[in-house]
């Protein structure tokens, strides 16, 4: 095996990586609108299913619900803290006995070839290094007939606010802006370094799942939508996106008012202090890729 075929352990910072808390909060307000994903899917009794990426596990138990009861999940997780989150999740569940979560790459997954009528790939394919070698493993992974979702976040188009970091939207893009060029510059730097120079964007997405075999695209969104007074998980949220995305490093992305806005939308003491607001109107579409092995 060479090192294009591990898909997805090199672009996370260590196997101890632990999004845990922001998985979490992000799970619990969003997770409504993931699960009319899952619906549009039409899933059905005794399907079976592999979760690429199982964060925090969610996902896991939603999918079991819908191929419910004869049908089976695996999932792969390669974070330790992630994985462990994820077997909390499913013990809680009353469909912990379709599920199986492993602590793997899902190159050492052991199944044979057409396992699966769906691959579920949510904010993953983006992780990997090569991603067109991960659609090809995931190409034969599925059943004919079955089909891969794609669902990739770390676009700037998949994350549309009303005003969420303010009134003013030209400073409100060029947060936006700054933050995904830091991400793109950071995984093409980790490309680099892998010898990998194949890369993903919420455009090239449906180019790299049709190169890799997959026919029939089609494309799915959801949207959640609050306005005003915003649910506990959504603050918890946004609170972890802001510590987060405008970290230290940030600063050489950033213009030197806009590092300052920032501080102050996360300062509990400044007037602009984020949740100090009540006219915030926070959008989040989350959209689906799905495309069919013929």
């Amino acid at each position: 095996m060479n090192k294009h075929d591990k898909p997805a352990e090199s672009l996370y910072e260590t196997k101890d990586t632990d999004y845990t808390e922001l998985l979490d909060a992000a799970g619990a307000a969003f997770r409504h609108t993931v699960r009319k994903i899952i619906s549009f899917l039409q899933l059905k009794p005794g399907m079976s299913i592999l979760d690429i990426g199982t964060g925090n596990g969610y996902d896991l138990v939603d999918l079991a619900e819908s191929v419910s009861p004869e049908g089976k999940i695996i999932g792969t997780e390669i974070s330790e803290p992630h994985y462990a989150k994820s077997l909390q999740t499913i013990e809680a569940s009353p469909w912990k006995d379709q599920i199986d979560v492993q602590l793997c790459d899902v190159n050492d997954l052991e199944c044979p070839a057409e396992s699966f009528d769906l691959v579920w790939c949510k904010y993953t394919l983006a992780c990997f290094p090569d991603p067109l070698s991960s659609l090809k493993l995931i190409w034969k992974l599925v059943k004919r007939g079955g089909r891969v979702a794609v669902i990739n976040d770390l676009v700037p188009m998949h994350w549309l606010p009303a005003t969420l970091l303010g009134e003013d939207r030209a400073r409100e893009s060029r947060l936006y802006t700054a933050i995904f060029q830091y991400i793109a510059d950071y995984r093409s730097k980790r490309r680099k370094e892998l010898q990998c120079c194949c890369s993903i964007s919420n455009t090239s997405c449906a180019g790299l799942m049709r190169q890799a075999g997959f026919e029939n695209l089609v494309s799915y969104t959801a949207v959640a939508e609050e306005v005003g007074e915003l649910s506990e998980p959504l603050k918890k949220t946004l609170q972890l996106f802001l510590q987060r995305s405008f970290s230290e490093h940030m600063k050489d992305y950033l213009l030197p008012a806009d590092w300052e806005f920032v501080q102050a939308l996360r300062n509990r003491d400044s007037p602009h202090y984020l949740f100090n607001r009540h006219d915030l109107h926070i959008i989040k579409p989350i959209t689906a890729l799905i495309g069919y092995r013929s």
